[in-house]
């Protein structure tokens, strides 16, 4: 299979026996673009990895001893053989048009390096009504500068590196910060090509403690910036 327009869609999953059938569904279910859907299984225990497997190609399951979210990504990058990369979180859906969308502008602009789209949130059926709400960020679409939405071509994230493995959270964030000091661009279409879902296992609700990384990529941010132009 040729490689040329071909889309990698890497999805970091663990534990997600419950969603992540609906997150598959959503990608092959894209009006446009050919894909191959990439899954790192992190270690899961509940049967995530089986029901992958399940679908045959273009959906390839691969299992890794509990790493963490950023080695899961990198080990799908090592895999991915497209022109273009995207990611999907195991819990998230995408909206039926976002490669199509994504790749229309990436042709009519070829100058733009990373493609992103709108998002927005849901609290998940199966929880009852009222145990968890949005709160204050149920304010319908909005600009998702998220790996979820991002559609960029292999070549060019190659130009900023893997993620940083250490980080439990924050690894896009840095990620997005060594881009920008390379100099690459950013478009945000009006498309919204993203939900995320609201549950109770969401890693940014579980792992609160982890939070610490964000500090972490502000500080290498700024040590970056400083380097560059000399300041102490």
């Amino acid at each position: 299979m040729s490689t040329a327009g071909l889309v990698s869609v890497i999805m970091p999953a663990y534990n997600r026996r419950d969603y992540i059938r609906e997150a598959l569904d959503s990608i092959l279910a894209q009006t446009a673009g050919r894909h191959e859907i990439i899954v790192i299984d992190d270690g899961s225990t509940d049967g995530t990895a089986d029901i992958v497997r399940a679908y045959g190609d273009p959906v390839a399951c691969h299992s890794q001893p509990n790493a963490g979210i950023g080695a899961a990504l990198n080990h799908g990058l090592l895999r991915a053989t497209g022109e273009w990369l995207a990611f999907l979180d195991s819990d998230d859906l995408w909206l039926p048009g976002k490669t199509a969308a994504q790749l229309a502008h990436a042709e009519s602009h070829p100058q733009t390096d990373l493609l992103f789209g709108h998002y927005e949130e849901f609290v998940s059926p199966e929880i009852p009504a009222g145990q968890l709400s949005l709160g204050e960020r149920a304010t319908g679409a909005r600009p998702a500068l998220l790996y979820g939405a991002l559609l960029v071509r292999r070549a060019t994230f190659a130009r900023v590196g893997p993620f940083d493995e250490k980080l439990n959270l924050g690894h896009f964030i840095d990620w997005q910060a060594r881009s920008r000091a390379l100099g690459l661009t950013e478009t945000v279409l009006p498309e919204t090509v993203l939900r995320r879902r609201i549950h109770r296992s969401n890693t940014t609700l579980t792992r609160k403690t982890d939070y610490r990384d964000y500090l972490k990529v502000m500080k290498a941010h700024l040590d970056r910036r400083r380097a560059a132009t000399g300041d102490r």
